[in-house]
């Protein structure tokens, strides 16, 4: 098999090509006798010279509709952002089969788009390298903040400042609640800026919440974010680190942290430095964003705080514990979370006959035992 790769600009999509030689391998007992061909130039691919061709292109950039014809399969690398950032040009160029969208957006199966991206979480990689990688400093603060000890239940931390994360920020103290808020970044209200694929209920709330800010978008605006990045390695020869990339105290200090998510839309979930931070510190997270964010975690095999809501409803009334369910049980006693959840597990258990209730061969209560058409009633 001889395979044309052209490529325009730089991008991940070398890396999705990369990913398909090692699946192929994986697939052929290590084995890949495919022949690639991999230039910039500019190569007409022709049926009888390759059995497949592929254009790899980096925001739409210099990518015409004669290029789109004429090769098999187009991927255009969105940067490693959300879909929100795709531009009009790259919206059209999806109107074609062969072209595809390389993008952070996990999205659910339902989503317009979900035939169309190739999903590529390069923060997962990029995360896992600064942070476990010697020669980042990242790597040795990570080490020594784990020392630290949990103490505090919860904060919220927001990062640069936009329409929908101040209404959440308005939410939280209107509920007089006792939980810490870091809004330190910026006082500037930034709108939040509009989407190729928004829903109807996007677009709405969308107007709505930034009317309510009068929020703008500036043409110029500095930022400090970018100019503040971290120089690497003995001349720079790891390049520069956003700071967003730099751990907190405050990751390894609370059992739980909110943060709103980078995208506000409903049924896309873009995973960034904000949530692995709290994997690494072994916090929980609990990501404020648009409709499905949380089934969208849990379909790649994360907890959330979310989940402590919901873990025991979707579970029959026979059984209390379940091995799918350990991450609670094992991390979590001796906090006021695990204790909330067994007053109420205690509560049931004394205020219901014992024969209806079903116990493990070492005499702890795991739920009700089965029935047909059964009632049960509290003394």
């Amino acid at each position: 098999m001889k395979i044309l790769v052209r490529t325009l600009s730089h991008g991940i999509g070398h890396q999705i090509i990369d990913a398909w030689h090692a699946y192929v391998q994986h697939l052929n007992n290590y084995s890949n006798d495919t022949e690639y061909v991999i230039t910039n130039d500019n190569v007409t691919a022709k049926d009888d010279d390759y059995n497949l061709s592929i254009l790899l292109g980096y925001l739409g950039d210099q990518i015409t509709d004669e290029m789109v014809t004429t090769y098999d399969i187009v991927l255009i690398c969105n940067g490693g952002e959300p879909i929100m950032v795709a531009s009009p040009a790259i919206k059209e160029f999806l109107n074609y089969k062969n072209v595809f969208l390389v993008t952070n957006s996990y999205l659910t199966q339902d989503h317009p788009l979900k035939n169309k991206v190739v999903w590529f979480p390069h923060n997962v990689q990029t995360c896992r390298d600064y942070w476990t990688r010697h020669f980042y400093p990242q790597y040795f603060d990570l080490q020594n903040l784990k020392k630290n000890k949990k103490t505090d239940p919860v904060f919220y931390i927001n990062g640069a400042n936009r329409s929908h994360r101040q209404l959440f920020i308005d939410h939280l103290q209107d509920l007089k609640l006792d939980i810490k808020i870091q809004n330190s970044i910026t006082s500037q209200i930034v709108e939040i800026g509009e989407s190729q694929w928004e829903s109807v209920e996007d677009s709405e709330f969308r107007h709505w919440v930034n009317q309510k800010y009068n929020s703008v978008l500036p043409e110029n605006c500095d930022n400090p974010y970018s100019d503040n990045s971290l120089s690497v390695g003995i001349n720079e020869k790891f390049g520069k680190v956003l700071p967003g990339y730099v751990h907190l105290p405050l990751y390894f200090e609370n059992f739980c942290v909110i943060f709103p998510e980078s995208n506000w839309q409903n049924n896309e979930l873009c995973i960034t430095e904000k949530s692995l931070k709290c994997f690494y510190a072994e916090t929980l997270p609990l990501p404020v964003s648009g409709a499905n964010v949380n089934k969208l975690y849990n379909d790649l095999g994360f907890y959330t705080a979310w989940n402590l809501n919901t873990f025991q409803c979707a579970k029959t009334t026979s059984t209390v514990y379940s091995e799918w369910d350990s991450w609670f049980f094992e991390h979590y006693k001796n906090t006021k979370i695990y204790d909330c959840w067994h007053k109420g597990i205690e509560y049931i258990e004394s205020h219901v006959d014992q024969r209806y209730l079903k116990y493990t061969f070492d005499n702890q209560f795991d739920g009700f035992i089965g029935m047909i058409n059964g009632h049960f009633y509290l003394n």
